[in-house]
């Protein structure tokens, strides 16, 4: 396991060692610490110990298991909001696609060769820059050939993006105040929530929606409003991956209440609390 000083902390999980170490020990110069896993079930366990301290995921699709990489993305997506690079030797777009729909924020299809290629800047990665790309739907994809500098570069930029959103998109409204509707309690000093006494397991992000319906019941919100309680630059996420987030926070209610209906579609519209 290779670790390194403070900028941040990266959960790296990748099975092939000759790609997997030279990009750890590439980050930790950088003065990232990193945490290796080559299987499963270790990436699975290292996360649950580390979850809250992980500022980004770098994640191969195809691990020992079938299908294992989207698993674990999708299982790092109910506990965490920490940006995911997922890392594949297939270009094709499905493979794409399929990342990004399991809850990738990115795509990286990994060149064998190593060869070097320019630098892909970090501006490459900014939602505020892409908000065009994103408006229409596409999606941020990086060439076919892409090197080891360049993965190390995107990585930085992923974490400078996320730590800037999560210290800037805590504001007044939902910081040291508590928030009660029905049975819903929010407290801002922990971003905690708590539904009829039981606790809700809610990422950053699922918080801030739930907090942002919340405070306007029987009130839409469009999906442009609340991809703006995210905080700045974040005004460019698209529908589905609103829409994902509201999946998720439907699940996290339902796993302590099978009878939890509050959070209502509104067609073309939005979304709504119902009081």
């Amino acid at each position: 396991m290779a670790q390194s000083g403070d900028k941040g902390c990266i959960l790296l999980v990748d099975d092939s060692a000759d790609f997997r170490i030279p990009l750890a020990e590439g980050l930790c110069r950088m003065g990232y610490e990193v945490l290796e896993c080559k299987f499963y079930k270790d990436a699975k366990e290292t996360f649950n110990q580390t979850y809250t301290g992980i500022d980004l995921i770098i994640q191969d699709i195809w691990l020992d298991e079938p299908d294992s990489g989207y698993k674990l993305i999708k299982y790092y997506r109910t506990k965490s909001d920490a940006p995911i690079m997922a890392l594949s030797a297939y270009t094709d777009l499905e493979y794409h696609q399929r990342s990004i729909d399991s809850g990738a924020d990115t795509h990286v299809p990994k060149d064998p060769s190593f060869n070097p290629m320019p630098t892909i800047i970090e501006s490459e990665f900014d939602r505020e820059l892409r908000a065009e790309e994103f408006r229409s739907h596409s999606l941020s994809f990086v060439p076919k050939e892409t090197s080891l500098k360049s993965i190390r570069d995107m990585a930085a930029a992923l974490i400078i993006r996320h730590r800037k959103g999560s210290d800037e998109t805590i504001s007044n409204e939902t910081r040291d105040t508590v928030l009660q509707v029905d049975g819903l309690i929010l407290h801002g000093d922990d971003r905690s929530a708590t539904w009829n006494g039981k606790h809700v397991a809610l990422t950053a992000d699922a918080y801030r929606i739930v907090h942002s319906l919340a405070r306007y019941p029987d009130h839409t919100l469009s999906r442009v409003q609340l991809a703006e309680a995210l905080g700045p630059g974040r005004m460019a996420e698209s529908n589905n991956h609103i829409k994902d987030h509201i999946k998720r926070i439907r699940k996290a209610f339902i796993k302590v209440d099978p009878e939890f209906g509050k959070i209502k579609t509104v067609h073309a519209q939005g979304y709504k609390w119902m009081k």
